[in-house]
């Protein structure tokens, strides 16, 4: 006897908050919005393509929704904190500690009025940094415990590896900036005067 497989019921989707009208560009996002999506979002990974679609639908329709509730920055930095500090009791200092620090270096590295460009690298500065100082961390640590000669290198071409790409991206940040300022060309008798502003 053959059996028959059923086709799944298909699952209510959660309604758009009362009030809130139409979804557009000028739409607050209220605790009651951000909890809607965050429904929707578990849901779209629970493999439901309607609340997928949904999810993105709503996304478009408040374009920047895209910046605030989702960021491949926040998220890398939030997983470097979560190694170093996982999230449980007791670790709630450690990780506002971070997260100040790495707030703190984004300002003091930014500056007051930094181009897209400049933001971007200004994130890769501080994340390469988080990542070098959790490497050395760990390195440091390893040979408080002590470790074998494998190892030991293992840690250490960790380190330098972390280091190399700290020192690149402030290379690549330097660059940019020394490229955004403008350079103004004096020309006094004879003497050409190259002043960078």
């Amino acid at each position: 006897m053959a059996t028959t497989k059923r086709p799944k019921p298909k699952r209510r989707l959660p309604a758009l908050p009362e009030g809130v009208g139409e979804l557009g560009p000028e739409t607050k996002v209220t605790t009651d919005v951000a909890a809607w999506l965050v429904s929707l979002q578990v849901l779209a990974e629970q493999g439901d393509a309607q609340a997928g679609k949904m999810l993105i639908e709503a996304y478009d329709k408040v374009p920047r929704l895209w910046k605030q509730l989702t960021g491949l920055q926040d998220n890398a930095e939030r997983s470097w904190i979560d190694a170093m500090a996982p999230e449980r009791p007791g670790q709630e200092f450690t990780r506002a500690a971070i997260q100040r620090e790495l707030d703190s270096r984004r300002r003091e590295i930014g500056g007051k009025a930094p181009s897209p460009l400049e933001r971007l690298l200004v994130d890769r500065v501080v994340l390469c940094w988080l990542q070098a100082s959790y490497a050395d961390a760990q390195h440091a640590q390893r040979l408080a415990d002590g470790m074998t000669f494998r190892e030991g290198e293992y840690f250490q071409k960790r380190c330098e590896r972390a280091q190399r790409q700290l020192l690149k991206a402030v290379q690549t940040l330097a660059t940019v900036r020394r490229l955004l300022t403008p350079t103004v060309q004096l020309n006094v008798a004879e003497n050409q005067i190259n002043v960078a502003g």
